[in-house]
């Protein structure tokens, strides 16, 4: 018990430290915008960024939605590079995606990023805007949670700061809530949990709730996972937030002026939109349809009601998402409400 009561005195240390003006509620992954050679298109990537932080508090960088599971070691450098530029310059935050290998490896990646880019320790994160480093399970179907926990013990052990992240989908592996509550009570630099599973047992259980911070990261029915709205989630780190940043910070103000019907009815806008852009995606035959479908709608965004006259975007290898999927996203949009008058990166 004492162990536990310490740890989470060492947690709210780095909470205060790292995000003293309280913790965000709305984080994204963002997409990787691609040129047709299949490099990352560094001018757009910072645009979008940088419109993002309007109303997006922070990003983790390379996350799923930004094909961090396909990046090499360069890419990634180059991604988390040009993303502490637009945090630095836009007081937003960062958690570095470490999101293969064995714990060890995992470990051994977090180390190297503390060299190169806060060997002062603490003070130099805070600096930077790095809110720590994402980590996810080891991958497999047949991980048992003493595996799981054996891994994440070792990247604990680095003592950087760090949120681990639930996605069962790719890693076809979860941390179960007793192993997470075990980590948390011995290690007080366990810091949050992103959790994309769809499942939530870790969020409803009492052995993560009220130690940690809680992002929920799947999609649909936002508002009543809220913490503020009666939910068991102090935010959200959502692939939809690339585009929908601006209608997710007028949910969270109408809810708390009181007006919950307005609040209510985003939600259900925003869900129905995700979904009917998800379902779109997965007809692409891409490996991301995550990313697809965010890009389809990113598309909108960027370049205004004309979008579908502007050659469409590119997911990873080059290949360009189709006009014909573009025209049904934007009758989507229309449909809901959604679309833009105008793009942010219209010329």
């Amino acid at each position: 018990m004492a162990k536990a009561v310490q740890a989470d005195r060492e947690r709210e240390r780095w909470m205060n430290h790292i995000f003293p003006g309280g913790f965000p509620a709305l984080w994204c992954p963002p997409i990787t915008h691609y040129r047709e050679d299949g490099s990352l298109d560094v001018e757009r990537i910072e645009g979008h960024l940088a419109w993002m932080s309007g109303w997006v508090s922070g990003f983790l960088v390379p996350g799923s939605t930004s094909d961090g599971w396909e990046m090499s070691e360069d890419e990634e450098d180059q991604w988390v590079d040009l993303a502490l530029r637009v945090a630095e310059e836009k007081g937003l935050f960062l958690w570095i995606g470490v999101l293969r290998g064995r714990g060890d490896e995992a470990a051994a990646r977090i180390r190297q990023w503390m060299d190169r880019l806060a060997p002062g320790g603490a003070e130099d994160l805070m600096k930077r805007r790095i809110a720590g480093f994402a980590v996810c399970p080891p991958r497999g179907p047949g991980v048992t949670q003493d595996r799981v926990y054996d891994d994440l013990r070792q990247v604990a052990e680095t003592g950087a700061p760090l949120c681990f992240y639930q996605i069962p989908q790719v890693t076809q592996s979860r941390v179960e809530p007793e192993t997470l509550g075990r980590l948390i009570e011995e290690f007080g630099n366990v810091l949050a949990l992103k959790d994309s599973s769809g499942e939530d047992r870790c969020a409803a259980s009492a052995e993560v709730r009220g130690h940690i911070r809680l992002m929920r990261g799947a999609e649909g029915d936002y508002l009543q996972w809220w913490a503020e709205a009666g939910g068991i989630y102090d935010g959200f780190l959502l692939s939809t937030a690339n585009a929908f940043g601006e209608a997710y910070a007028r949910m969270f103000d109408a809810w708390r002026k009181g007006d919950k019907e307005a609040a209510q009815d985003l939600s259900r806008r925003l869900t129905a939109v995700m979904e009917k852009a998800f379902g779109l995606a997965q007809t692409l035959g891409v490996s991301n349809a995550f990313a697809a479908a965010n890009k389809l709608i990113d598309h909108f965004y960027a370049h205004g009601p004309g979008a579908v006259e502007i050659s469409g975007p590119r997911v990873r290898g080059g290949q360009q998402i189709p006009t014909l999927a573009l025209e049904e996203t934007g009758k989507v949009l229309r449909e809901y409400g959604l679309l833009p008058e105008r793009g942010y990166w219209a010329k």
